[in-house]
């Protein structure tokens, strides 16, 4: 005997041992309401995913529940009125959204697979998160995107959107103070363009849901404000940063106007109280600036050689001039021709709700009709029992697949709860628990997906055997038994009320 057990023993762990092998679940666009593979209730399984048109560049899944647990959370968000007096609740129509807008419902976070990144031809793969429960109902929401441009209309609208925002106008300003603090590109400028970049997104995004900004990198957006919407102010603040450097390269120059850097700065510090956003010709700021521009060029024109140093100081005017100008245009050419360009839309082209997502959680409890030799009675005996599974299982399933140790144990192994099918009773020897039957309880292990080996107690009364002692006076008995049986598929026990309630929602298509 110990040199069977052994082999059988090493046996059961080499299986055990491997992995589980997933379900794949075919869903073929083209008819968005049927289903190859019916969807596993006990294991984790993948989505196959054919005929995707080729406009499609996403594919997002959201997994709802719509069992016990939340149906009554359901019925509240869809206002269910309960008639209290007479228990009744009068019912309302349940729609998708309604499951959808019910937050609790949502099983699975949205999860998605993008083209050219997960798939690029008209076949694509999914792995489930989720391993779904028993006893609930489930359907699954599939949607496909496309991107797509704005069309001349929307970009008009967004691009008043954003030239109006305070916040976007606020950054602007923000960058032209760097550029003139700092005319070479900084940390402080990158950290700006962060900000910019976050700020359109969400202008972005309030002008519609299905709107996208595909963010800059920073080092780029820094260089697109500085060669585009802030070209002249940065021009004259690198025209400022020439003359400090070609006048001090005369010694004569320096020892004329030894305090040159000093004036420069004067004129930098004028630049930077101005706001470059709202400024205007002839307006305080403007006269400031010009003010002191022309103050220190008197300075600067008696120097032995002022190295173009008066030219300077006339393209640096002539430079914020345009800033002011142009600054309109410029700010539409920036909005239009580099922020937009990276702003598309990501249009749904389906929400389907597939009738064949919406299944009965998997029976873990059926009916089992077996054939038992009892000790204690010392004859065979039938018997009809509820087998109770470890976890819902799908019969689609072989049980070859089911492998590692804890889905090896759960498809085989079961509980019994039944009756004997002959009388155990026996006069003046023993009664049955439940009249003339036996109670039976044990536990099964499953050799096919419809035939097991079983054994536990066969329970009943004994009779005392003195026939002088007192009838009523019984003693409980639990005698061991074997069987062999066969599992028939019963409705199940456990699949609540949802399936009941819940009709299989119909395809739909926004």
């Amino acid at each position: 005997m110990k040199k069977l057990i052994l082999p059988l023993l090493f046996l059961l762990l080499s299986v055990c041992s491997q992995k589980s092998i997933g379900q794949t679940i075919e869903y073929d666009f083209k008819h968005p309401d049927t289903l190859t593979g019916s969807l596993p209730f006990d294991r984790k399984f993948s989505f196959k995913f054919i005929n995707i048109d080729t406009a499609v560049n996403a594919i997002v899944v959201r997994v709802y529940e719509t069992g016990v647990t939340n149906y009554r959370k359901i019925l509240r968000g869809a206002r269910y009125q309960a008639a209290k007096a007479r228990g009744i609740t009068r019912r309302i129509e349940i729609t998708n959204q309604d499951i959808i807008d019910e937050q609790c419902a949502l099983v699975m976070a949205p999860d998605s697979i993008v083209k050219n990144r997960d798939f690029k031809d008209t076949v694509a793969y999914m792995k489930s998160l989720i391993t779904l429960r028993p006893s609930s109902d489930y359907f699954i929401e599939i949607t496909t995107h496309e991107s797509k441009p704005l069309s001349d209309d929307e970009k008009t609208a967004l691009a008043k959107r954003i030239t109006g925002s305070a916040a976007f106008r606020k950054l602007t300003g923000e960058a032209a103070s760097s550029f003139i603090s700092e005319p070479g590109f900084s940390g402080g400028l990158n950290r700006i363009s962060d900000s910019l970049n976050e700020t359109v997104a969400d202008i972005v995004h309030k002008q519609g849901t299905d709107y996208n900004y595909h963010p800059m990198e920073p080092k780029k957006l820094s260089k697109m404000l500085r060669d585009s919407l802030l070209l002249y102010v940065a021009n004259a603040s690198v025209t400022l940063d020439d003359i400090a450097v070609n006048f001090k390269t005369s010694e004569q120059n320096t020892k004329f106007l030894p305090q040159s850097d000093s004036i420069l700065k004067n004129i930098r510090q004028m630049m930077l109280k101005a706001d470059w956003i709202n400024i205007q010709k002839n307006d305080t700021a403007y006269k400031a600036i010009f003010d002191e521009i022309d103050k220190q060029k008197k300075a600067f024109a008696g120097a032995p050689d002022e190295t173009g140093a008066l030219d300077n100081f006339q393209d640096i005017m002539q430079n914020i001039d345009a800033a002011i100008d142009k600054r309109k245009s410029l700010t539409n050419s920036f909005v239009n021709n580099v922020l937009l360009e990276h702003v598309d839309k990501g249009a749904a082209l389906a929400s389907t709700y597939p009738r064949e997502f919406l299944k009965q959680a998997g029976e873990f409890i059926r009916s089992d009709l077996g054939l038992a030799y009892v000790w204690g009675i010392g004859r065979v005996n039938p018997y009809v029992a509820a087998q109770i599974s470890l976890g819902p299982l799908d019969d689609s399933i072989p049980l070859r697949q089911f492998r590692g140790f804890g889905n090896f144990m759960r498809s085989r192994l079961s509980f019994l709860v039944g009756i004997s099918v002959d009388a155990v009773a026996k006069d003046s020897v023993r009664r049955g628990i439940i009249g003339t039957q036996a109670l039976i309880l044990g536990s099964g292990f499953k050799l096919w997906q419809w035939f097991k080996v079983n054994s536990g107690f066969y329970m009943y009364y004994n009779e005392p055997r003195n026939p002088l002692e007192d009838r009523s006076r019984l003693t409980f008995k639990a005698s061991p038994f074997v069987s062999l049986s066969i599992d028939i598929r019963v409705q199940s026990l456990l699949n609540g009320i949802g399936n009941a309630i819940f009709k299989t929602p119909s395809t739909q298509t926004p």
